[in-house]
């Protein structure tokens, strides 16, 4: 029961910060702007109440905690389609396709060997320009076998100037998998230790 109500308590956790992110998302997509890219916008005009902005002007006004609508340096804003290859997790060996809705929502589905996932990631800093980003989530996983819970993974991500991006994790992984202790082969929710690592290429 108490692993059950921590369970509860993450996934709530969780949906707050996606509905907080994507009413973010939603309240500025419906701004009055235009964009002339010249090399990952590098030249930008800005437009908002019969005011024009250029690029530094602009990249100065933030949108909501720090973050912007865009910004030349994100590369989860200049890339946010990414394919992988993957080991471990609930794939064992696999592909995964993943795709950054904003700079620090990414979901992502995938399949392999051992079964296949869907689900997000939080990336805690995304909204920074940094490359390197610690992240969480939840996904939800379903083995062949007939096994199928729910994997917190913790870890960091990578994406390069030229789309080269990895990511590693350790996760805890909850599993209703069949009792070993039972004799009559029932199932029960129990907790894993797992990880996983990927390497791929975001366009």
């Amino acid at each position: 029961m108490k692993l059950f109500l921590s369970l509860i308590f993450i996934t709530s956790t969780f949906q707050i910060l996606i509905a907080q992110e994507l009413l973010s998302y939603g309240l500025t997509i419906g701004m009055d702007y235009s964009i002339t890219n010249s090399n990952y916008l590098a030249d930008c005009s800005f437009s908002k109440n019969n005011t024009n902005y250029t690029n530094t002007e602009y990249l100065k006004k933030p949108k909501h905690k720090g973050h912007y609508q865009y910004s030349q340096l994100n590369p989860r804003l200049l890339r946010p389609m990414g394919v992988y290859l993957y080991a471990g997790g609930p794939v064992l060996f696999g592909a995964s396709f993943e795709y950054f809705i904003s700079s620090v929502i990414n979901l992502k589905a995938g399949g392999g060997w051992s079964g296949a996932f869907a689900g997000f990631e939080y990336h805690i800093i995304g909204f920074k320009s940094n490359p390197w980003t610690p992240y969480t989530g939840i996904l939800a996983s379903y083995s062949y076998n007939g096994d199928y819970g729910v994997y917190i993974p913790f870890g960091f991500h990578y994406i390069s100037k030229e789309g080269i991006s990895f990511g590693f994790d350790l996760a805890l992984w909850i599993k209703n998998t069949i009792d070993t202790t039972a004799d009559n082969g029932t199932k029960h929710f129990e907790p894993f230790g797992s990880g996983s690592i990927r390497i791929g290429y975001h366009f």
